[in-house]
């Protein structure tokens, strides 16, 4: 009888034991899967935070700054002096060059461009192809830089931030709180091709401007000779190209004067964005106080204090103000009558659809143009324009004029570098929330499976 109570008694123990390591096995088989849910949302984490948001190099010397690489980010530890040095066509070469710069307040100074016979591009970046560049200050009030360029032989694009954004479909770069203070001329003879000349685009694609200022002077001057090609000079954008391409201008201010002579036919002048054959174009919140000036021998020329000529698909204007003297002289009085416009927020607007909302225009148009207009100067047949909230120079009133860098200079030490952005923590929290929770839930799931044992 003992002997069958103890075989017995073995029988339960050995059915428990497997009982027990059926269990266990499964316990490690949950385990397994949520350490696999574990790692890929730690992975898409990672994924998700630019790959060179926590590297950031800091630039010290001007030699530093013109090797900087694409794919990279970097800060500047103090003000650029470039030592005189006179560049005869562009700083950072690379046509799709991707960066992350954060100027810290600091400047690049010292330096000018000056190139005769230009054949090529000729600003600080070539073709800045993705990334952000912000807190950045160009040149100073009491020191501009000087932009000269002399005869350009070619359709090449001119500016003194970016000579043209990139062009991939899918990537918009960005620019941010960015002051320029430049002296920036060109003089051409007999140039049978097109011009685009701006302050911190010329040729622009994609692209996102914010909370950034031009200070100075533009001037394009044909020398001699017809100019029977169109000609587009802007404070902001030389040219906005591209029928897949959105811009956006937001809270930013044109202190700079803005002259173009003897343009010939299709001169085009505007405070902002001068054309535009966009996807979309959104200027708010930006105020130009430059004068601007447009002197003709002929018509079919803009004038405007924010936007010129729009062929954009869709393009809105939305609490802007122009405070800047429109000057328009034409020395063919019937060509004028003809087809110049002037008009303190946009000239014309030929394809799309175009809102103007909530601006204002501060000074009285009166010109020698054909057209004269306070908010939209002409809305060709058939396209949609919708106005609202607007206000003339008899209702307005004036917006004072931003001629100081928006951020201070941050000293930083010797050998620190930037910690990464608040984005970068707050994503990094969230993942870590995130394994917590799970492995909280793991911790949980295993007692309730031992007090069930």
């Amino acid at each position: 009888m003992a002997r069958r109570v103890i075989k017995y008694l073995q029988l339960k123990a050995h059915r428990t034991t497997d009982a027990v390591s059926r269990i266990i096995k499964k316990e490690k088989c949950i385990m397994k899967k949520i350490i696999s849910v574990i790692l890929v949302a730690l992975m898409l984490t990672v994924l998700a935070v630019p790959a060179f948001a926590d590297d950031a190099v800091a630039i010290k010397t001007a030699e530093e700054f013109m090797a900087m690489e694409s794919g990279k980010s970097y800060y500047l530890a103090n003000d650029i002096d470039f030592g005189g040095k006179v560049f005869d066509s562009y700083i950072i070469s690379g046509s799709g060059f991707i960066v992350d710069l954060d100027g810290k307040g600091f400047a690049l100074k010292n330096f000018s461009f000056n190139v005769e016979n230009a054949t090529g591009d000729v600003a600080i970046f070539r073709q800045f192809g993705g990334g952000t560049i912000k807190n950045l200050n160009i040149g100073s009030k009491d020191a501009l830089i000087k932009y000269t360029i002399k005869d350009p032989k070619d359709s090449s694009s001119y500016a003194m931030l970016v000579a043209s954004t990139g062009k991939d479909k899918e990537v918009a770069v960005r620019i941010e709180n960015v002051n320029i203070y430049a002296d920036m001329q060109l003089t051409y003879t007999n140039l049978d091709t097109r011009l685009n000349f701006g302050g911190f685009i010329a040729y622009a694609r994609n692209y996102e401007i914010v909370s950034s200022s031009m200070n100075g002077q533009i001037i394009v001057k044909n020398e001699s000779g017809e100019a029977t090609r169109w000609r587009n000079v802007g404070g902001f954008i030389g040219s906005d190209k591209e029928n897949w391409a959105t811009g956006t201008i937001d809270g930013c201010t044109n202190n700079a004067d803005i002259t173009m002579m003897g343009s010939g036919k299709e001169g085009r002048v505007a405070g902002f964005v001068p054309y535009s054959g966009k996807k979309a174009n959104i200027i708010k919140n930006s105020v130009n106080n430059g004068t601007l000036t447009l002197a003709t021998s002929a018509g079919d020329g803009n004038l405007a204090g924010i936007m010129g000529c729009s062929e954009a698909a869709e393009a809105t204007i939305e609490g802007c103000t122009n405070n800047g003297k429109l000057v328009y002289d034409c020395t063919n009085a019937e060509d004028a009558k003809a087809g110049t416009i002037a008009a303190g927020i946009i000239d014309i607007v030929k394809k799309g659809t175009l809102t103007v909302k909530n601006c204002a225009n501060t000074v009285e148009i009166k010109t020698g143009a054909g057209v004269n207009s306070e908010i939209i100067g002409v809305v060709s047949e058939g396209i949609t324009a919708t106005e609202e909230g607007n206000r003339t120079s008899a209702e307005a009133v004036v917006t004072e004029p931003v001629t100081e860098p928006v951020t201070e200079p941050v000293t930083e030490p010797e050998d620190t570098t930037p910690a990464p952005s608040t984005g970068d923590h707050s994503m990094i929290i969230v993942a870590l929330a995130a394994v917590m929770a799970l492995a909280g839930a793991a911790c949980a799931i295993i007692a309730r499976r031992s007090k069930e044992v």
